[in-house]
């Protein structure tokens, strides 16, 4: 079949309700490390242990700046879904919305006298930005998504404002209003914006519903960007742009996690990948 759906006994869409918790966990482990790091240079000591190195590189790989790309993709997706729901019923929208985002920053701000790399109140204000793309057809967004990853893998600060610790450090000294200066202005900014708009046309195009995923859109869109972000990688590679690298490689893995949960989704489902028999 062209568009296959997966069927499920709840309108909830349990694809992303999985995906939401597989994103939690992940956060969950990297802020884990964040706070062991900022422990450890607090007292002024260096990881020496040759398995606290193995782990530090594993989470540095494969944890480090994934997770919230994909929360940040959930979150525009998420606008879709109550901005659709709302528009069908003809309910009001933007002022429950922005009041939604308001209650969202007043959480991230109490948060953030405990942990200092609180992102909740960060989302709560670029949240706001997508509120005036709604009306924008698909072709727009994508421009505009093109144009917002590109800027942030651009950014020297993506790819190194949280990564060492000792950046961790001068970020977690910084009063509260510099903490989101210094949020928004990096590359960080640029990049959560764009996922939420990415997150926003999967939702336009149904590439998510009720009933499962669109597979073959899936696949197409996977592979599209994920020949898209090797083109940019191999660029990078080239002009030995470290940060755009480092931001390239987030982002590409990110997707490779979404793409392999909807498979493994789909085979719990189905007994195999897209309808076929998994014959070993």
């Amino acid at each position: 079949m062209a568009d296959t759906l997966l069927k499920t006994d709840s309108p909830r869409i349990s694809i992303l309700d999985i995906l939401r918790g597989f994103a939690l966990y992940g956060i969950i482990l990297a802020h884990a490390a964040s706070i062991y790091l900022l422990e450890l240079q607090s007292e002024g000591k260096k990881i020496g242990n040759e398995t606290d190195l193995l782990i530090k590189s594993f989470l540095s790989f494969f944890v480090e700046r994934k997770f919230y790309l994909i929360f940040s993709f959930l979150f525009g997706l998420s606008f879709y879904i109550q901005f659709r729901n709302a528009k069908r019923k003809g309910q009001p929208f933007t002022i429950k919305f922005i009041w939604r985002l308001f209650v969202l920053f007043i959480i991230g701000l109490l948060h953030n006298q405990f942990y200092a790399f609180d992102i909740l109140h960060i989302y709560a204000i670029i949240g706001l930005l997508l509120i005036p793309v709604r009306h924008l057809n698909q072709r727009h967004l994508l421009f505009i998504i093109a144009i917002l990853v590109v800027a942030a893998c651009l950014s020297s600060e993506f790819g190194h404002h949280i990564k060492s610790s000792s950046s961790m450090s001068l970020i977690a000294n910084l009063g509260f209003s510099q903490r989101i200066i210094h949020q928004l202005s990096s590359g960080h900014f640029l990049m959560i914006l764009s996922l939420f708009y990415l997150g926003y046309w999967a939702g336009t195009v149904d590439l998510f519903n009720a009933k499962g995923f669109r597979t073959e859109l899936l696949k197409k869109s996977l592979l599209l960007w994920s020949l898209a972000l090797g083109v940019f990688l191999i660029i990078g590679s080239t002009l030995y742009y470290t940060a755009t690298l480092s931001a390239l490689k987030s982002l590409w893995l990110s997707f490779c996690y979404i793409g392999g949960i909807c498979l493994l989704y789909w085979y719990r489902k189905n007994g195999g990948f897209f309808g076929q028999p998994w014959k070993i």
